[in-house]
């Protein structure tokens, strides 16, 4: 029990010292305003995503002393093409769903479809995925619902920014939490892959911000109704796989589930 409190600091500290420096009033961080500004638009959210991305790694880098084991304990170092085949099918419901009833956003800059497709959902499955929840069950011994509540709340807590009404805020936190479930899962279910919650997380993404002009997590109805239907899929995908063959080719038969006596 000491032990696995002992290895669970590190996992939990990190995420929540990535999420405070993001929170802070950038008037605190001089430097890194002035940084942002050098860079252009979107960059202070820029840097804020890469420090996500390079704190965790040198922190587990450091624990470990190989950056090999590293990059494999977090799942970076991992074939990528069947979790983003994955992602493609499972997300059909909420391609098909937006294409048909959004519109196509005409004022997408390139850089905020880079920031928020591609380079948040990356750093955050890194940070809270494959280093919070992966090192609390597979390191610290903790089981996987135990081991996804912090990192889900710490998630989630990243995110209620994005609204000042407060049930609005209530809806964000329960959306992105769901999310933070459903990202560990497959996280785990695809064989300890960072690219399984990549490629949903990032997929989702891209259809909100191509065909919605919604402002927050929560979403509309026919919005939620889409996303649902995907993460529906995903898990009937993986169901599946364990009992017909020819959808092996999406999810292996069984996951990287940590046995009782690891």
């Amino acid at each position: 029990m000491r032990e696995g409190i002992s290895k669970a600091i590190v996992p939990i500290i990190v995420p929540a010292a990535c999420l405070f420096v993001a929170n802070l009033p950038r008037e605190m961080i001089p430097g890194l305003a002035a940084a942002s500004r050098a860079i252009g638009p979107y960059g202070y959210a820029f840097i804020m995503n890469t420090i996500w991305i390079v704190v965790p790694l040198a922190a587990l880098a450091i624990q470990r002393r190989s950056i090999g084991q590293t990059l494999a304990e977090l799942g970076i170092a991992t074939n990528p093409l069947r979790p983003l085949f994955f992602g493609v099918v499972a997300t059909l419901p909420a391609t098909i769903g937006f294409a048909l009833t959004g519109h196509v956003n005409q004022n997408l800059p390139p850089r905020a479809f880079f920031l928020a497709c591609l380079y948040a959902p990356f750093a955050e499955e890194l940070l809270f995925r494959a280093f919070a929840f992966g090192q609390l069950y597979r390191r610290a011994g903790w089981s996987f619902r135990q081991a996804f509540v912090i990192p889900a709340i710490l998630f989630a807590g990243g995110h209620w920014h994005q609204s000042r009404d407060p049930m609005e805020i209530a809806g964000i936190v329960a959306i992105t939490g769901l999310g933070a479930f459903v990202f560990s899962y497959f996280f785990v279910r695809l064989g300890w892959t960072i690219w399984a919650p990549f490629a949903l997380h990032a997929l989702l993404n891209t259809l909100w911000f191509v065909f919605t002009s919604d402002k927050n997590a929560l979403g509309g109805v026919s919005d939620n109704i889409f996303r649902f239907g995907s993460i529906g899929l995903a898990f009937l995908i993986a169901y599946a796989a364990t009992r017909i063959d020819l959808l092996r080719v999406l999810a292996p038969k069984t996951g990287a589930w940590r046995s009782a006596t690891a």
